[in-house]
């Protein structure tokens, strides 16, 4: 899909503080490739429409068992794919979108054992993958008691991913959840094009 991101956003203001201004015609746009990983736990399609929430969807395609949502950032030419890995199917045929990625995501629903497990079994792929990672907890409010179990697992999993971004968030529709997901894309994003936009 391809979107327009108000000029407002943390992006924008991050990239124009920092970037020189590129005009539409100086090619084809700077593009930010993120990957999303979680299991049907983690509904990672509400993490995408709340981050998007203010736009209409024009365009989806599909590539190697995964969904790629295109946006173009409404400042400095450039755009960001947002690919959600399908759970359901072999991840094996996703290297080379690995290779191209700047930010993946590792997203694990604390509640489910299986989701935890899920990005346990992905970690073989990340080997050698440049992207910084990201691995984001997602809670609800009726995640009230965790079992030892689960607890154990999470820090088995984090003590795997050290040099993973720890990000944790709500899926709801409150307005602070909306706000925490709209940092985790700024920041990826913001830090992606750092090495992407010309100064």
């Amino acid at each position: 899909m391809d979107i327009l991101i108000s000029r407002n956003s943390l992006v924008c203001n991050r990239i124009m503080a920092g970037s020189r201004k590129r005009k539409r015609s100086d090619g084809p746009p700077v593009v930010v490739r993120i990957l999303l990983f979680g299991c049907k736990e983690f509904d990672k399609t509400r993490l995408v429409s709340n981050f998007f929430r203010y736009v209409h969807p024009e365009k989806t395609r599909y590539e190697n068992a995964a969904t790629v949502y295109s946006h173009i950032l409404d400042c400095d030419n450039t755009a960001c794919h947002i690919v959600d890995v399908d759970s359901r199917e072999e991840v094996g045929g996703l290297c080379n979108l690995l290779g191209q990625a700047d930010a993946v995501f590792l997203c694990y629903y604390i509640g489910s054992s299986s989701s935890i497990r899920y990005i346990n079994s992905v970690l073989g792929l990340l080997e050698g993958v440049k992207a910084t990672l990201y691995l984001v907890r997602a809670s609800t409010d009726d995640v009230l008691c965790l079992s030892r179990r689960l607890l154990h697992e999470e820090r088995c999993l984090k003590s795997k991913l050290s040099n993973a971004h720890s990000v944790e968030i709500k899926l709801s529709y409150t307005a602070e959840s909306v706000k925490s997901i709209d940092k985790v894309f700024d920041a990826a994003i913001g830090h992606a094009l750092k090495y992407k936009v010309p100064k």
